[in-house]
């Protein structure tokens, strides 16, 4: 199975372009895509940037130009549980946007605020998490990922998307990733490590470990590109 892997940022793909057998390269939309194999698994990785946008385009160049199927978002997010701690992870089961109002629905076509991740790709996410988190102290779990295009750093925010929607985690992508692999049927999951809790300490709390949470991240998704290898 050919894996696209998109992140935001440089920081949550370089572990996984420094391990690839890169075979080539594609320059579109702003970014390079890297093509070859991570762990033995065909995979595409790209850097697509931060918001909704990005990531649709990104997602939408990989599943039609790359023919990718299934879609990896990797990367970080601010914990909105209270039981999530900066380095817990968390494993979409569902994605949502929580800046879309529901009083524009007659105006989208196809108008959802959710969409469901793939249960094959959450439970091999769960899997690696299980072998990599533990023995550091760290906890993972799986649910509602909420994707706007905001950083989350004040408590009234936080508030709102707690009220709205009840994630376990906000962030900026995956919600987007969702909604274009959806649409084209093809199979994904985010995958987020806490960087911050969402509040107002965040924009510290996020600098202090954003490139951490960004390699645990792409760790996991070394594991899961190993045992789609191993299937073979």
């Amino acid at each position: 199975m050919h894996i696209g892997i998109l992140g935001a940022m440089d920081a949550e793909v370089a572990l996984l372009v420094r391990h690839m057998e890169v075979e080539r390269t594609h320059e579109a939309l702003g970014t390079t895509f890297y093509t070859g194999r991570l762990m033995g698994c065909p995979v595409s990785v790209a850097v697509m940037g931060i918001g909704k946008l990005n990531a649709a385009l990104c997602t939408a160049f990989m599943i039609r130009e790359l023919s990718v199927e299934a879609v990896v978002n990797v990367g970080i997010a601010g914990a909105m549980a209270s039981n999530l701690r900066v380095m817990d992870v968390v494993v979409s089961t569902e994605v949502a946007f929580h800046d879309m109002e529901a009083r524009l629905a007659e105006f989208v076509y196809p108008f959802r605020f959710n969409f469901t991740a793939d249960p094959d790709l959450v439970s091999l996410a769960l899997t690696a998490c299980e072998e990599i988190l533990p023995q550091k102290g760290l906890r993972f779990t799986s649910g509602l990922v909420a994707t706007g295009d905001q950083f989350i750093a004040s408590a009234a925010q936080r508030e709102r998307i707690q009220a709205l929607l009840s994630p376990l985690c906000v962030e900026m992508e995956g919600a987007a990733v969702g909604q274009v692999a959806a649409i084209h049927d093809v199979p994904f999951v985010v995958i987020r490590t806490m960087s911050d809790s969402a509040d107002d300490e965040a924009e510290d709390t996020y600098a202090n470990f954003k490139e951490k949470a960004a390699d645990q991240s792409a760790a996991i998704v070394m594991r899961i590109a190993q045992a789609l290898a191993a299937k073979k």
